[in-house]
């Protein structure tokens, strides 16, 4: 993991000290995976790294800066993994199936990588996340809508609505089953609806195979 030292107290520059720092980060995913927000705390986190609070503190200047880290770590991770999604969908003549497969990536993206949950948990309470969530959901979306306008006769306007329609949805339903009481089957269950969903929603729209 690459940790721009702009977004540190501290840049570290022995090997040691790196090392140091990619634990306090891994921890810092592992530890909002498991506790969320309320139980991020820098006496929690080094606790489970197995240092001094005051060895936190010398690199991060408090826990929103790891908070972002993490955030950006799991947009990076998850714009890689769907960066060839342009070119599947302008190659395939069938919009829907497309927008199947790359959903599935998205949600397996968003459920199955510790990373990106404890990035959601931070984004969700965190203000200044919540604002760089925002930012690149509407990168996609904008993407997404160019895309499904190639495709209908809309206007940009309602092009971009309908691509943020479908990405929000499934932002939605990842952030309600991440914090609650929700089991496995019934996540995958109300997944399940949520694509019979966009079936119809698509398919209404003209966006079925050709």
């Amino acid at each position: 993991m690459t940790i721009a030292s702009t977004k540190m107290r501290s840049s570290p520059q022995q090997q040691r000290a790196k090392i140091t720092v990619e634990r306090i980060v891994s921890a810092a995913e592992a530890l909002l995976a498991e506790e969320g927000w309320p139980g991020f705390t820098t006496n929690a986190l080094a606790k489970r790294v197995g240092c001094p609070v005051a060895t936190i503190y010398r690199y991060f200047p408090d826990k929103h800066r790891l908070a972002r880290i993490v955030a950006e770590s799991a947009i990076a991770e998850w714009n890689s993994e769907l960066a060839d999604f342009e070119q599947a969908f302008r190659s395939s003549d069938d919009f829907l199936y497309t927008w199947s497969t790359y959903s599935e990536i998205f949600l397996g993206l968003l459920r199955k990588s510790p990373r990106t949950m404890a990035a959601r948990r931070a984004m969700l309470a965190v203000p200044e996340l919540r604002a760089l969530d925002r930012e690149d959901t509407r990168q996609i979306a904008l993407k997404l809508s160019e895309l499904v306008k190639l495709r209908i006769d809309v206007t940009a306007e309602r092009s971009l609505a309908i691509a943020s329609t479908l990405i929000e949805s499934i932002l939605d339903l990842v952030d309600r089953t991440a914090d609650s009481d929700i089991d496995d089957n019934e996540a995958r269950a109300l997944f399940s609806e949520l694509r019979l969903m966009h079936h119809s929603y698509l398919s209404a729209l003209g966006l079925g195979p050709k």
